[in-house]
């Protein structure tokens, strides 16, 4: 199942998204978070991971990312449903093209 296809409602105690949602459309993503919220239990734990930057693109063999800045994600959780910020942390990777990356990585309790 896509995301963009999660229709159930408080169901999941958790969700791990790694490394997937850098690559929703900056302009669904805050849809998507939206449905995840709903289809998690209240008190459900929420991980995802992106690449940080400042706009949307693609990697040098072509793959789309969202490369959001922590104040713009920040608000699309906001603008998604409650959530409880439970961790919040960066670290370094090399990308698939070779290129150096930071990743932040989020945990996010509902409601």
């Amino acid at each position: 199942m896509l995301f963009d296809q999660l229709e159930d409602l408080d169901a999941y105690d958790g969700v791990w998204a790694s490394a997937c949602l850098l690559h929703v459309r900056r302009d669904e993503l805050a849809g998507i978070i939206g449905r995840i919220h709903r289809a998690l239990k209240s008190g459900g734990i929420f991980y995802a991971s992106y690449k940080i930057g400042h706009s949307d693109g693609r990697d040098s063999i072509g793959r789309y990312y969202n490369y959001p800045a922590a104040d713009w994600l920040a608000a699309t959780y906001a603008s998604s449903g409650a959530w409880t910020q439970v961790s919040s942390d960066t670290s370094e990777v090399k990308s698939f093209d070779e290129a150096p990356a930071t990743m932040l990585h989020i945990v996010v309790r509902k409601g």
